[in-house]
């Protein structure tokens, strides 16, 4: 089974590291990871369309959704939707499980709760937007857990 592995990871400090060691977590559950730093790809367009083609060759993604700029990275955003419209299993991992009331709500007026900028915080319940939550399988913690997560649920 192939699984992309998606989240702003890239980005960081040691984002090679942290891609490699969440490829060898694969193996170590029976899974295929694939990143998308594996490309080598240094143009955008290049980049874009590595991406694209992992997402239809895996059959699961594995995305961080930990807030990255304010929210999840919108590249992950993507790679989510896209997912979703490609019909793949999707499955994310955080490390702030709390709704987004509890995280980014300031003040409540009718029923309504809104942020420190007064716009309206979206109560669902859900840990992050409802487009990314509703899809898929969220589960606290790291890449590690989410991993145990797919292993559990494909017994």
């Amino acid at each position: 089974m192939k699984i992309f592995i998606s989240g702003p990871d890239i980005f960081y400090k040691d984002g090679e590291k942290i891609l490699s060691e969440n490829k060898k977590l694969c193996g170590k559950y029976g899974f295929e990871g694939i990143s998308p730093l594996d490309s080598g790809a240094e143009s955008a367009e290049d980049i874009f369309k590595y991406d694209v083609k992992s997402l239809e060759s895996a059959d699961v993604i594995i995305s961080n959704i930990n807030s990255f700029r304010g929210e999840t990275d919108p590249g992950t955003a993507f790679e989510i939707g896209m997912a979703y419209a490609l019909g793949k299993k999707i499955y994310a991992y955080t490390s702030d499980i709390r709704s987004t009331v509890q995280k980014y709500a300031v003040k409540e007026e009718n029923g309504k709760y809104f942020d420190s900028n007064s716009n309206e915080v979206e109560n669902f319940g859900l840990p992050c937007n409802l487009m990314i939550s509703v899809p898929a399988i969220i589960v606290e913690g790291d890449f590690e857990a989410a991993l145990k997560k797919l292993a559990e649920d494909i017994k």
